[in-house]
């Protein structure tokens, strides 16, 4: 039987060319016997290799029975090389053009996603050049609970010794382990933001600008959450005396 050639895309002139790189390597090494693998490298500026001769894509194309793409993110996953394979007819693995281009499009991805009736995270969208809190974000669960959480550190925020790997772990584990290494800044800005959201918090049409007494239950436990996080609910969650853990506040 004829052995099937196999073009293993890899590299790419994206940010994760590295890990394609390895990913195409891996694939190479373990293709069984009935295929013949050809290494095939794509430079940062798009310029294809041959067992590192440089090779016209339309020239490959000619040569191969199908192409694996090993590429990731940007020209690998955006469609971009898959318009370039239906151009010259040849056969690839994975998405086509279309859905890839859809798929790496997060914004268009979900509006279809939720206008088909499946089920997806809540999202925010966030411009370029928008003005982005660098201490905090927030955003609402799908149960209805504002969740508030602090930005992972950067490097002033550091307080504490590498754990034993040598590396910080970037997310606060806990709220002790937040006030203990959280930089000024960061821990002034997280409280004062919770502040605000608490007399922003609306419930059955109450809010605190018409001095309406609601209760919210301040909250920093959470199943199989292994970050910090502060939960503002309108309902008991996860408490075993309900009555006396809220926060009753009025303007």
């Amino acid at each position: 039987m004829q052995r099937i050639k196999v073009a293993v895309l890899r590299g790419g002139p994206g940010v994760e060319s590295e890990v394609s790189m390895k990913s195409g390597k891996n694939i190479l090494e373990n293709l069984p016997e009935k295929y013949i693998p050809m290494d095939v490298f794509v430079s940062k500026d798009r310029s294809w290799y041959l067992d590192g001769v440089s090779i016209q894509p339309e020239k490959l194309f000619r040569n191969v029975d199908v192409v694996f793409n090993a590429m990731h993110g940007e020209y690998g996953e955006d469609g971009k090389v898959q318009q370039l394979m239906d151009k010259f007819g040849v056969k690839y693995t994975g998405s086509k053009t279309l859905a890839s281009a859809i798929g790496m499009n997060k914004v268009l991805a979900k509006e279809i996603f939720i206008k088909a009736g499946l089920k997806t995270p809540i999202y925010k969208v966030f411009k370029k050049n928008e003005n982005i809190n660098k201490n905090v974000i927030c955003f609402f669960s799908p149960s209805g609970n504002l969740l508030i959480i602090p930005m992972p550190r950067n490097d002033k925020d550091m307080k504490e010794k590498p754990d034993e790997t040598g590396k910080e772990k970037r997310d606060f584990r806990s709220i002790k382990h937040f006030i203990d290494n959280a930089c000024e800044e960061k821990q002034i800005a997280f409280w004062k933001y919770v502040a605000d959201k608490i007399k922003q918090f609306k419930c059955d049409g109450k809010d605190y600008n018409n001095k309406s007494l609601i209760k919210i239950y301040v909250n920093t436990e959470g199943h199989d959450v292994n970050y910090f996080h502060l939960r503002l609910d309108i309902m008991p969650k996860y408490y075993s005396f309900a009555d006396k853990n809220y926060l009753s506040i009025v303007e």
